[in-house]
Order: structure tokens, then C-alpha cells, then sequence
């Protein structure tokens, strides 16, 4: 009588009389039902073993077997889902399998893209700096003519002056300046004109030892004058008229850039002054509050979007 009664226990949980279910997992998820409709969904990493001798058990599902975790998919192993295979968008960052792929990686500053691409705030950088201080040294005239670097009591001190009228660029820089091809650069310098002057700054592609080499491109000078970048891009227009301005033009680097001269020179007549001509990674710094004085760069909070750190390309 004994043995019947188990066997009846053992019956009803087999399901024979009712049903067994196995598990619920609050992570694993697969879509298939029940048999008896009772459940949703169940575990696919558990199987259940019924028999009228043990009644409901439950043992690992076969190595390998398909799982469903949060945001990805992926393997039975020892019962548990593990090696989790992510969506886009999602990283298994904290290596626990049991949340799945539980990281966002589309906005996140510290796990940009991948686990652990940690975005850095964008800060513009002087990669060259020119005041005329000590001369003309660094720079040359291409048509044999002087260097002309005067002085004056004022807070620019020292400056190139320009007053032979030329095209192509007169005075350069004797050296390649080195550069990353396709980032964000920007040329920055205070110039002074006479009415009938015309300043012209710009770069023009180079080897390391400062051998022209390339495009040229002139950033700064007369209004609507153009820089050879797409859009019918034009220069940062410059007014003469006898006052020291700041001027500035952010440009992108050509595409096989490695360096670059930065020139200038005096497409008309009068005389055209030149100071603190500066090339900067990154965007322009805002404009110095004082004439003659540096840009003081500024820096941008770290940041990302659709996995992609958006900081400047240094």
C-alpha cells in the first residue's frame, strides 16, 4: 500500500495528473512553452526528467544548447547560459554571463564603442608657434629678398612685416610640420594692414624637411578669396585697416598629408604685419582678450555618440 501511494506521488508530479515545470530563470529566457501551457517561457539550459520513481527532476540541457540572455545570446554550459554574443550596441563588460550583454556602449564615456574605450575630454594643442622674438629664425623668403622682422613699443613686440607684393607665398617656414591627414586643424594669427594691403596666410603640403611637396591652401586673406577645400570653402577674410586683428580658420588635412609649411605674404601694396601665427590641433581657440596675446585653448567634455568618442582627431 505503501509503495502504491509513492507511486501515485510520484505520478501526480510526473504529470501524469498534473505537470512538472522546470525552473524560470530571470535572465535566461527562450521562447518555447510548456507542454501544459503553464508557463511562458522557460530555461532552456535546464531539462526535466520525470519518472515514476523520482517524480520532478531537473539536469544540465547538452552542452551547447542555444540560450537566450539579455541584449545577446549564447551557450549552455554546466546548465548555465555563458559566452554571451552581444546585439549592436551592447557589451558584456563586467564578464558576468548571468545579466548578459548589460553594457550600452553607444553613449557611454567609458565603454565607447568597446568595454573599456574610455573617451577623453578634446582640448585644442599649439603643435607650432611663431612670435618673431628671436628673429626670423625658422623661416625664409623665397625670392631671396630679407626677412623683414621689425619692432615696436607696442604689446605685439616684435612682428614680420611684410611690404614687397608677391604671389605664392613669400616667407615660409624652413621646416615640415608634422600632421595627422584628415583631422581637424586650424591656423591662428594677429595681422595688421595698411588700406592697401592684402595678408594672406595659409599651408601647403610638405615633407618632413620642409620641401613643398603638395596642394597649397590659403586660409586667411582677401574676402571670398577660396581654399581649394570642398564646398567652395573660402577663407577667414581679413580687414586692413591699420588696427592689429585676430583671425582664425579651422580646415581639415588633406587626405596622405604628413606635413605641411605654413607661408604668408602681401598680395598688395602698403604693408602687411604678421604675429603669433599659430597651427593648432583641433578646432580654433576662442579669440585672446588682449592684442598680441596667445589663444588660451580651451577643452571639451568627454562624449560619445552611437559608440563613437567625439572628441577631436589629434
Amino acid at each position: 500500500m505503501r509503495n502504491s501511494h509513492a507511486s501515485l506521488l510520484a505520478a501526480f508530479a510526473c504529470g501524469l495528473l498534473a505537470s512538472c515545470e522546470p525552473p524560470a530563470s530571470p535572465t535566461v529566457t527562450a521562447s518555447e512553452p510548456l507542454a501544459d501551457g503553464h508557463a511562458a517561457h522557460r530555461n532552456p539550459c535546464l531539462t526535466v526528467i520525470c519518472s515514476r520513481a523520482d517524480g520532478c527532476r531537473t539536469e544540465p540541457a547538452r552542452d551547447g544548447t542555444d540560450c537566450r540572455l539579455p541584449n545577446g545570446h549564447g551557450v549552455c554550459q554546466d546548465g548555465v547560459c555563458s559566452a554571451p554574443a552581444c546585439a549592436p550596441g551592447f557589451g558584456d563588460c563586467d564578464g558576468a554571463a548571468a545579466n548578459g550583454c548589460e553594457q550600452d556602449l553607444t553613449d557611454d564615456v567609458a565603454n565607447c564603442g568597446a568595454c573599456g574605450n574610455s573617451c577623453a575630454p578634446s582640448c585644442e594643442t599649439a603643435v607650432f608657434a611663431e612670435t618673431w622674438d628671436s628673429g626670423g629664425n625658422g623661416w625664409h623668403a623665397v625670392d631671396g629678398n630679407p626677412l623683414a622682422v621689425y619692432v615696436e613699443g607696442s604689446a605685439c613686440g616684435q612682428f614680420q612685416r611684410e611690404t614687397i607684393s608677391f604671389a605664392g607665398g613669400r616667407v615660409w617656414t624652413d621646416a615640415g610640420i608634422a600632421v595627422n591627414a584628415g583631422a581637424t586643424y586650424c591656423v591662428t594669427a594677429w595681422i595688421r594692414g595698411t588700406s592697401d594691403a592684402v595678408p594672406f596666410i595659409g599651408v601647403q603640403l610638405a615633407d618632413g624637411a620642409g620641401t613643398p611637396a603638395g596642394t597649397d591652401h590659403w586660409l586667411i586673406g582677401l574676402p571670398g578669396y577660396t581654399t581649394g577645400y570642398p564646398n567652395d570653402d573660402t577663407v577667414t577674410p581679413v580687414t586692413p585697416d591699420g588696427n592689429w586683428a585676430f583671425y582664425s580658420k579651422a580646415f581639415q588635412m588633406d587626405a596622405g598629408a604628413s606635413d605641411v609649411v605654413i607661408k604668408d605674404e602681401n598680395f598688395g601694396n602698403g604693408a602687411a604685419d604678421f604675429d603669433m601665427i599659430q597651427l593648432w590641433a583641433g578646432e580654433c581657440p576662442p579669440p585672446p582678450s588682449s592684442v598680441c596675446a596667445a589663444p588660451v585653448p580651451t577643452c571639451r567634455a568627454a562624449s560619445c555618440t552611437a559608440g563613437v568618442c567625439a572628441s577631436n582627431k589629434l
